[in-house]
């Protein structure tokens, strides 16, 4: 900025015989009164150029500094959105337990026989569904100097993220009860789980992962848990146990708390999603590539995945014709299971059966056509050869049956 000073101060300062012109027209025997307007017009010349340079300079760090602004919205933004897309699992996972939970010590109705007690119990006593939101965008505008104006938006940012801090401390102070109960009540049994649960990918058993084939084979050597019947007989007499049942009532009130409080997080976030598309309507979820999941009928595995890569025909349209068989399909953006679409979550408390899963969704429900739900479940598919369309803007998506299958 002091160069470009310099070199106006330079130009405007015209030499004559080698001299400043003021000084060549004092030896000239210019007037004084010429040789003092002479003297303020390259001042103020020289002090324009000063001024424009700051200007100039001042200009270009509020466009960087709004830029940042903005990079960082869409960073908040695509956490926002993954972090949304979390809640609907996390409101089923809570309300599937409390609904088992009053089943068996308010209504006395037990799991029969064929059902696993021991397992729905595990789940009961597990944690709460409930997700800490995504706060690293937020942490790093609030820790950078940017020199624009604090308007709505970083207002509802601030509410947001500071309710859902202490909405993510009471659920997990929800988490350490249910845990004290697990260890008094449960554990204390004699229960052994094995291990298990969903892999990263959220689509398929942890236990099916291949660097888990080694305690696979330890835990279930013929495809069964080894201490599955154990567990349930100490279940089938536990459940009859008063203080356990005691146990279970409290887990109740602790889970209807957890469900006002993912409740109160859902809020929080749809608020500072939309705050962020009002200040920029044109924001989006970084996609770049499109895959299409399928799995034949049966329990989907890693080992019985296919991939299909979707051709991009405007900024949010996927397409592809492909041959798919009776299963299940997801949409995967970026080739990472982090962001997915499937079918919505069932209605927990109609549901039948003690346990939900894909096979609850009725196919004529969600196929051939409807809105998928980010990191939703295993949409169901009747095989036959389609062009497949994908919208990553709204989630809507077809199955258009092609070819005479």
């Amino acid at each position: 900025m002091w160069d470009d000073s310099i070199r106006i101060l330079r130009l405007t300062s015209v030499r004559t015989q080698g001299q400043f012109m003021p000084l060549a027209l004092l030896k000239q025997g210019q007037s004084n009164g010429r040789i003092i307007g002479l003297l303020f017009l390259e001042a103020l010349v020289i002090f324009a150029g000063i001024t424009g340079s700051f200007w100039i300079e001042e200009w270009r760090q509020k466009r960087e500094d709004l830029d940042t602004y903005h990079h960082l919205l869409e960073e908040i933004y695509y956490n926002t959105v993954i972090d949304e897309s979390r809640i609907p699992l996390g409101i089923a996972d809570n309300n599937l337990a409390l609904k088992n939970a009053i089943n068996m010590v308010v209504l006395d109705v037990v799991p029969p026989a064929d059902t696993e007690l021991w397992s729905q119990l595990d789940h009961i006593f597990g944690g709460v569904g409930g997700y800490g939101a995504n706060t690293a965008g937020y942490v790093r505008l609030s820790n950078t100097s940017l020199s624009i104006p604090f308007d709505e938006t970083m207002i509802i940012l601030d509410d947001g993220f500071n309710g859902l801090a202490g909405q993510e401390e009471a659920l997990n102070d929800i988490v350490a009860q249910i845990g004290d109960l697990r260890a008094e009540f449960w554990r204390s049994a004699g229960m052994v789980s094995c291990t298990g649960g969903e892999a990263d990918d959220g689509s398929t058993s942890l236990m099916d992962q291949p660097y888990m084939a080694e305690i696979r084979e330890m835990l279930y050597p013929t495809g069964e848990c080894i201490t599955q019947a154990e567990n349930e007989s100490r279940a089938r007499e536990l459940i009859g146990d008063p203080e356990f049942r005691n146990a279970l009532k409290q887990v109740i009130d602790l889970r209807q708390g957890s469900a006002w409080l993912i409740g109160w997080q859902a809020d929080a976030i749809r608020a500072i999603k939309s705050a962020i598309e009002t200040r920029l309507p044109d924001v989006s979820l970084p996609i770049v590539s499109m895959e299409l999941i399928n799995w034949p009928a049966g329990v989907p595995t890693a080992r019985t995945e296919s991939q299909t890569s979707m051709q991009r025909t405007d900024p949010h349209t996927w397409e592809v014709s492909v041959q798919l068989p009776d299963g299940y399909i997801k949409f995967k953006a970026n080739d990472e299971w982090s962001i997915n679409w499937g079918a919505p979550f069932p209605n927990i408390i109609d549901a039948p059966g003690w346990l939900w899963s894909s096979e609850q969704i009725s196919v004529e429900d969600v196929f051939p056509a409807g809105t998928a739900h980010m990191h939703g479940m295993n949409l169901p598919i009747r095989g036959g050869t389609y062009r497949v369309t994908f919208d990553s803007r709204t989630f809507e998506y077809s199955f258009e049956e092609v070819g005479g299958s």
